[in-house]
């Protein structure tokens, strides 16, 4: 198995023509066509998914899937090509499974059925994607996973669509590896999910036809990604996870006159709670598109910003969420934020209680859990806290988020300091820089206008050689 580059060379079984012998036809001969199947995904490798199975079977002739491919490092690296070569018969119909799995259990299923173009070289796309996580099941029976889209569909960006409905474009040299041609990493770049997102802000989703609205400036430095809490799928920083869409009607987002439409599923998924918000970004990095993959440990091409990670050695100790909003598996909220031990005392309390009060399961909601009322405070000050330091763009920001818990505290509990909070972190500015900017939310409320001012006087106080000229 090859880290990088092509997977295998797979040859379609040539089949007797009976039918145009009887028929008497002739047949001009022509190369047999070659496809190059290209494999990459948008989730982080091994976290998401970590391996693969391909099947192909070629009018009646099968071959079977092949054995788990492990991907990520040490494995399989992505993007990955898989070399297939048809036969004397241009009718030849070859139909390709691509499963993908996280510890055995499927991930996504993605099946392909086309023709292989005689005398040209011809790309297929297989991504693997988050909105197409879970749109696959081990039937009853048990056996093969098969996807949960009708008969002959399966799912492309969060959505059931025809297994022949294929693009089938010419394949060139960097069409699949960043420009590079998948044999040295240094020839291609990629995408860093991370430090392009970061950069951005999140944006109020029009849910009625799952779009945006259009910015303003260089529209090829637009690029977007689904939020997702920390712990969760995605490739996740110091903040948040993100799984980036590519610039592609298919495949991801596109421009429709002043708007931008995302994926349908990525709406759903908002509603639902596993996408926490829709990051829009218009610079410093270049359009994410499909020829373009995601950096990773788990990348064949490019380099990537490592985050620090000084502070992910110690797991958070408690549940990260209250009224049943996260999962129970020690949600590292803290473990990628730069300034180690934000929230530290806060955590400690908030896991000595949970140790204390055992947390209750949600109704109906596997592996999601409440606080006990006894830990209500506790669970009060966490979230507060999270929220504080997920917002925090330097050290002077998580310095405050870890001195003025009580002002912070105070300001989150009114909705309208709250919502100066929200602009102040929107503009990305603080105390007295907001006055301008934020002016119609410091309208509101005297006694809010107040109340975030108080934040400003503990940060002044408690933090003033850290923010010294900030």
């Amino acid at each position: 198995m090859r880290p990088a580059g092509t997977i295998a060379d797979w040859r379609f079984a040539a089949l007797a023509l009976a039918l145009a012998g009887a028929l008497g036809c002739s047949k001009t001969e022509e190369e047999p066509g070659r496809m190059v199947l290209s494999l990459y995904a948008d989730m982080a490798i091994p976290k998401d998914v970590d391996s693969l199975q391909i099947e192909v079977l070629s009018d009646g002739d099968l071959r079977p899937p092949t054995d788990p491919i492990p991907i990520g490092p040490g494995g399989q690296l992505l993007p990955a090509t898989l070399a297939l070569v048809g036969n004397d018969d241009p009718t030849t119909t070859a139909t390709v499974t691509v499963w993908s799995f996280s510890n055995g259990v499927p991930q996504t299923l993605r099946r392909v059925v086309t023709q292989v173009p005689p005398g040209r070289l011809s790309l297929l796309r297989v991504p693997i994607q988050w909105l197409c996580e879970g749109n696959v099941k081990v039937p009853d029976t048990g056996g093969v996973p098969i996807s949960k889209c009708p008969v002959d569909q399966s799912c492309v960006a969060g959505k059931c669509v025809d297994d022949t409905d294929n693009p089938l474009p010419g394949y060139g040299t960097g069409d699949v590896f960043g420009g590079g041609d998948g044999t040295d990493a240094s020839t291609g770049t990629c995408f860093d999910t991370v430090t392009c997102l970061d950069q951005g802000f999140n944006v109020a989703v029009q849910t009625s036809d799952c779009s945006i609205a259009l910015p303003g400036g260089d529209p090829a430095t637009i690029n977007l990604g689904l939020v997702t809490e920390l712990g969760d799928a995605g490739i996740c920083g110091r903040k948040d996870c993100y799984v980036p869409l590519d610039k592609s009607e298919l495949f991801g987002w596109s421009v429709s006159g002043s708007r931008i439409k995302l994926p349908e599923e990525a709406c759903k998924r908002l509603a639902e709670g596993s996408v926490t918000g829709v990051r829009l970004a218009t610079g410093p990095c270049a359009s994410k598109v499909i020829e373009i993959p995601t950096c990773g440990p788990w990348s064949s091409v490019g380099s990537y910003t490592k985050q620090d990670s000084k502070e992910c050695d110690r797991l958070c100790a408690a549940v990260s969420g209250s009224k049943c909003n996260d999962d129970t598996a020690a949600k590292c909220f803290a473990r990628c934020y730069p300034g180690a031990g934000v929230c530290d005392g806060i955590i400690d309390d908030y896991a000595k209680c949970g140790e204390s009060f055992a947390f209750k399961p949600c109704p109906g909601n596997q592996g999601r859990t409440e606080p006990a009322p006894e830990c209500t405070a506790q669970a009060e000050r966490f979230q507060v806290c999270r929220k504080c330091a997920r917002a925090a763009l330097s050290e002077c920001d998580y310095c405050t988020c870890r001195s003025c818990e009580s002002a912070i505290t105070a300001c989150d509990a009114s909705p309208a300091c709250a919502a100066i909070v929200s602009c102040a972190e929107r503009v990305g500015c603080r105390g007295a820089a907001c006055a301008t900017p934020c002016q119609a939310e410091l309208a509101v409320s005297t006694a809010a206008a107040q109340l975030f001012q108080a934040i400003d006087d503990c940060r002044a106080a408690s933090c003033s050689s850290t923010c010294t000229g900030k």
